[in-house]
């Protein structure tokens, strides 16, 4: 659900009107490129961080950061 709003702040900052280059599609490419790795990382981060360690069972009574995140 994060992706929707991380592209809207993407595409905020870098404008339509705005180009990198002289080229429309090179300079689509490389807007789209920014976009897919900033949206996958911070779906990576999110998944890693929040809905991995409450898919586990009990898993507020962990006190141990390291079992719950990464086992």
């Amino acid at each position: 659900m994060i992706h929707q709003k991380l592209i809207y702040l993407l595409h905020a900052f870098y404008t339509p009107n705005k180009l990198f280059f002289d080229n429309y599609y090179l300079d689509f490419c490389i807007k789209f490129t920014i976009a897919l790795i900033s949206v996958l990382i911070a779906s990576g981060l999110l998944f890693i961080f929040v809905e991995r360690p409450t898919m586990k069972k009990n898993w507020w009574k962990y006190r141990d950061f390291k079992k719950l995140f990464f086992e």
